[in-house]
């Protein structure tokens, strides 16, 4: 059996009885269709910044990216707030993660939820996020932020916020 199929049994396996995936699991990331919509209850261990996060996963802390938005870098405005929001959303609650893929880089791409409300929404609807428009047109995840911007909650109440995105690509043409 290969690793991503026994990954995706002990996920499921585990959603069923309650606990975590068996230790013979994977440990390295796995392609997306072997994971897609695989779904843990878990417990963040750390918030690297407001859209990725170390989940415990099979023991051992799993990096994830907050999939279909993107929240202002470390050294950017709004950056630490942005974590710290999702921070308090996150850390010390049951939370479940429902794993869509994996990312060029390896990260496990999931929505988070707590007590059935999507951190990933909610992050843009208090304005600590955009919507990654190269990678979604969700109309939901639009309209919470073009409600945030006409409100300026958030990185909105800076009247010309840098997406996080364009920082990149400047950093890298440095």
């Amino acid at each position: 059996m290969s690793g991503a199929l026994r990954f995706a049994l002990a996920l499921v396996a585990a959603v069923a009885l309650g606990g975590a995936p068996a230790p013979a699991v994977a440990r390295s990331a796995l392609p997306a269709p072997a994971i897609a919509d695989a779904v843990l209850v878990t417990r963040i261990v750390r918030v690297s910044d407001g859209d990725t996060v170390h989940a415990m996963i099979d023991g051992r802390a799993v990096r994830v990216r907050l999939t279909k938005i993107d929240a202002p870098e470390s050294g950017q405005a709004f950056g630490e707030r942005a974590r710290r929001a999702l921070a308090d959303m996150v850390v010390g609650r049951d939370v479940t993660l429902r794993q869509v893929g994996v990312d060029r880089y390896g990260r496990v791409l999931a929505v988070l939820s707590v007590e059935g409300i999507s951190v990933n929404a909610e992050l843009v609807r208090l304005g600590w996020a955009w919507v990654y428009r190269q990678f979604s047109d969700d109309a939901t995840l639009i309209a919470l932020e073009d409600a945030a911007r006409r409100n300026r909650w958030g990185l909105w109440a800076d009247p010309h916020p840098v997406p996080p995105w364009e920082q990149r690509r400047a950093a890298r043409g440095r």
